[in-house]
C-alpha cells in the first residue's frame, strides 16, 4: 500500500511538473507573439509612409524634366519616417530592458504636425478632414514624445478606419488639446463616424481585441499601458451615431 501510495504521488508530481513547463512555455509564446504584434503595429503607419515618399520620389525623378526639390522633400520625409520607425524600435527594446521613462520637454504643436504630415495620404485617401486646436499656455509637459506620438497616431488612424463607409455627413477629425487642472494635459481626437457599439466599449482596452477584421487588437492596449506609465489615463470620453471621443491626461507635475 505504502509503495503505491508514493507511485501514485510521484506520477501526480511528474503530472503537475509537466503542467507547470506546458504552461511556462504557452505564457513564453503568448508574451513573443504580443511583442511581435506591438513591433508589427507601431513600425507600420512610418514604414507605409517610407514606401509613399519614396515612390514619390522616384515619380518626380522619371519626368521628362526632373523637379529635383520634389525629389529632396521626399526624401527629407523618408528621413523623418525612418528616424521616426528607429525611435520606436528603441523604445521597444529600453521597455524590455527595464529602462527608466525617458521624460524631456514636449512640443506639442510640433508633434502634431508631423504626425499630420505622415497622415497626409492616408487622410486625402480617406477624404477626412483634421482640425487641430491647441490651447495657448500649455504647462510644460514632459514625456517621452516618441510615445506620446505613437498614442495619438493609434488613435488617428482608428478615426480614420471608423470612418470608412460614412456617407451623408463630412468625414472629420478633431484633434484637442488643452489644460486641466484636475490632471494636467489632455488630450482629445474626436471624429464624425457612427461610434463604437455600445457591447464593444467595455473591451476596447483588451489586448488583442479588434472591431476591425483585420486589426491585431494591440493598439489601444498599447496605447493605455504607454500612458498609465506616465501615470495618466486613457479613455472612451464619448460615444455615439455621430462619432466617437476618445481622450487621454499627462499629469503636469510628475508622480
Amino acid at each position: 500500500m505504502i509503495v503505491e501510495d508514493v507511485s501514485a504521488q510521484k506520477s501526480a508530481e511528474d503530472a503537475l511538473a509537466t503542467t507547470q513547463a506546458d504552461l511556462a512555455r504557452v505564457s513564453r509564446l503568448t508574451t513573443m507573439g504580443e511583442l511581435v504584434a506591438s513591433i508589427a503595429h507601431e513600425v507600420n503607419q512610418p514604414l507605409a509612409a517610407i514606401v509613399t515618399n519614396s515612390h514619390a520620389a522616384l515619380r518626380w525623378l522619371e519626368r521628362e524634366e526632373p523637379d529635383y526639390q520634389e525629389v529632396v522633400a521626399a526624401l527629407q520625409r523618408v528621413h523623418r519616417d525612418a528616424a521616426h520607425a528607429g525611435n520606436v524600435i528603441t523604445r521597444i527594446r529600453g521597455f524590455l530592458k527595464k529602462e527608466p521613462l525617458k521624460r524631456e520637454p514636449v512640443d506639442v504643436s510640433g508633434m502634431i504636425d508631423a504626425l499630420a504630415q505622415m497622415l497626409q495620404r492616408t487622410l486625402n485617401q480617406a477624404a477626412v478632414g483634421l482640425e487641430v486646436r491647441v490651447a495657448d499656455g500649455l504647462p510644460e509637459l514632459r514625456a517621452d514624445q516618441v510615445q506620446l506620438q505613437q498614442v495619438l497616431l493609434n488613435l488617428l488612424v482608428n478615426a480614420v478606419d471608423a470612418m470608412q463607409g460614412l456617407s451623408g455627413r463630412p468625414r472629420r477629425i478633431v484633434v484637442e488639446v488643452r489644460a486641466d487642472p484636475a490632471c494636467g494635459v489632455l488630450f482629445a481626437v474626436e471624429d464624425s463616424g457612427p461610434g463604437i457599439p455600445a457591447g464593444q466599449a467595455a473591451a476596447l482596452f483588451d489586448a488583442f481585441y479588434s472591431t476591425k477584421t483585420d486589426g491585431l487588437g494591440m493598439g489601444l492596449a498599447i496605447s493605455k499601458s504607454i500612458i498609465e506609465n506616465h501615470g495618466g489615463s486613457l479613455w472612451l470620453d464619448a460615444s455615439g451615431p455621430d462619432g466617437s471621443r476618445f481622450a487621454f491626461c499627462i499629469p503636469v507635475s510628475q508622480p
